[in-house]
C-alpha cells in the first residue's frame, strides 16, 4: 500500500466523534490545569496518552512510491478514528489546520481535532475531510501548454502523473516537492541557489529546485484562475532576474492538474 498507519484506523460515526471529543476536551482542560500552559506540545499529547488507555501518541503513517518514503507523525490517536493534532503556539492558522487535514486524507478518517494549549483560553477547532480517496483520484489532466522538449519536462510530468495516481490530489504540497527531488537525483543535486539581479546589481541568491542544468520546476495548488494568472506573472520576473532558461509549472489542484512550460526570453 503507498499510505500505511501504523495502527489500524476506523472512521467514527457522526454523534461517536463528537461524544467522543467532547470526552477528550475535557481531559485536554483537565491536563492544561495540572501542567500549565508553558510546556512544549509534546508534554501534552504524552498525558493524555498516559490518561486515556485508548489514546497512542506519536502514531506513524509511511506514504511511498517507488524508493521513495515520507513519515509522518499522529499526534494522538484516538479509539483508533480520532486524530488529535496538539498546538502550543500564540494563534492557530490555516495551516495548522492544513496539516491535520493532511494526516486526516492520508488515514481516510472523517473529522479531527486541533488543540491549541499556549493561550489563555484553550482553543480548539474541529477540521473535517470532505474530500475521500475516491474524490481524490478523479482529476483532469491540462498539459496543452507544456513542452516535452524543455530538458527534464518529460520526467517531471511523468513522475508527477504517477504520484498523482498513487496517492491523489490534495495532500501537502511538500509531499509531491520531496518525492520529485528523490526522483530527480536528491536534495545535493536539485537544490541549487542561483543570482537574483537587478539593473545590473546582484542583490543575493534564491534556493530553486532543479529539473535539469537550467531548467526550474515549481509546483503550486491554487484553486482559482486569478491565483495561476499572477503566479505565471511573477514567473516571468523570476526568470526575467535569475540565469534560468525556463520554468516546469505544475498547478495541483483538486481536480485538475494543469502542466505549463515558461520560457526566459534569453532562451
Amino acid at each position: 500500500m503507498p499510505i500505511e498507519c501504523a495502527k489500524p484506523v476506523r472512521p467514527l460515526s457522526r454523534d461517536a466523534f463528537r461524544r467522543l471529543c467532547y470526552e477528550l476536551m475535557a481531559d485536554i482542560f483537565e491536563i492544561r490545569n495540572e501542567l500549565g500552559r508553558i510546556f512544549d506540545e509534546s508534554v501534552y499529547k504524552r498525558a493524555l496518552a498516559l490518561r486515556r488507555e485508548d489514546a497512542a501518541w506519536e502514531v506513524p503513517v509511511d506514504v511511498h512510491h517507488g524508493g521513495f518514503i515520507k513519515r509522518y507523525f499522529l499526534d494522538a490517536l484516538v479509539a483508533d478514528g480520532a486524530v488529535i493534532e496538539f498546538k502550543t503556539v500564540q494563534a492557530l492558522t490555516s495551516r495548522h489546520r492544513g496539516r491535520l487535514l493532511h494526516y486526516l486524507l492520508l488515514t481516510e478518517l472523517p473529522a479531527g481535532l486541533l488543540v491549541n494549549l499556549r493561550p489563555e483560553r484553550l482553543q480548539h477547532k474541529f477540521v473535517n475531510a470532505v474530500l475521500s480517496r475516491s474524490d481524490r483520484a478523479n482529476y483532469t489532466v491540462d498539459s496543452g501548454h507544456w513542452d516535452d522538449s524543455i530538458p527534464g519536462a518529460g520526467i517531471v510530468r511523468e513522475l508527477i502523473l504517477d504520484l498523482m495516481a498513487d496517492w491523489g490530489t490534495s495532500l501537502e504540497l511538500e509531499l509531491y516537492e520531496d518525492a520529485l527531488t528523490y526522483f530527480l537525483g536528491g536534495a545535493n543535486r536539485v537544490l541549487r541557489r542561483v543570482p537574483v539581479a537587478w539593473n545590473g546589481v546582484c542583490l543575493g541568491d534564491q534556493l530553486l529546485r532543479f529539473a535539469s542544468e537550467d531548467v526550474v520546476v515549481r509546483l503550486t495548488a491554487f484553486e482559482s484562475k486569478q491565483d495561476e494568472r499572477l503566479f505565471q506573472a511573477h514567473a516571468g520576473r523570476l526568470l526575467a532576474h535569475t540565469p534560468v532558461t525556463a520554468l516546469l509549472w505544475v498547478n495541483c489542484g483538486r481536480h485538475a492538474i494543469r502542466f505549463r512550460s515558461l520560457t526566459s526570453d534569453r532562451k
